[in-house]
């Protein structure tokens, strides 16, 4: 799980695992990510890896 405040939600951080899971293809031993789940309150943003 990741939590920024909300105009900082983004970048390489946020993003990184989606595009490395898919530019990967399962060539780099890593839990899958199945997907991802975004939710934001409190000011801030949070994003949810959704893991096998």
């Amino acid at each position: 799980m990741l939590s920024a405040p909300q105009d900082k939600a983004g970048g390489k951080i946020w993003e990184g695992n989606c595009e490395a899971s898919a530019l990967f293809d399962g060539r780099v031993h890593k839990p899958a990510l199945n997907g991802t789940t975004q939710a934001a309150g409190d000011s801030h943003a949070h994003l949810v890896a959704a893991l096998p």
